[in-house]
């Protein structure tokens, strides 16, 4: 709200958003997918007994799943953000005390 209250326009602010959004989902997958991984593979260690073991298996296609999913809600999130900007009262937004 700020951001349009000191004379950004909606293209501008929605530009800045949808760049720190994706800057979180690469880091977040980045991130996410080999820690998912770690921990899967900690989970089964902590299951496994002398009896049986299990194995960590996690197929490809499950990681396109991941980065797939994360774009989409990434897109539908930023299409959403948008049609708050524009909806946005900039005299309320004035008033608001952040």
């Amino acid at each position: 709200g700020c951001m349009r209250v000191i004379g950004f326009s909606v293209g501008e602010v929605s530009g800045l958003l949808f760049k720190e959004n994706l800057v979180h989902a690469v880091l977040g997958v980045g991130l996410g997918l080999p820690f998912g991984r770690y921990l899967a593979s900690a989970y089964i260690q902590s299951v496994t007994t002398d009896l049986y073991t299990l194995p960590v298996i996690i197929y490809p296609r499950t990681y396109l799943f991941a980065g797939l999913g994360t774009i989409i809600f990434i897109f539908l999130a930023h299409k959403l953000s948008v049609q708050g900007i524009r909806k946005m009262d900039l005299a309320e937004a004035l008033k608001s005390p952040e």
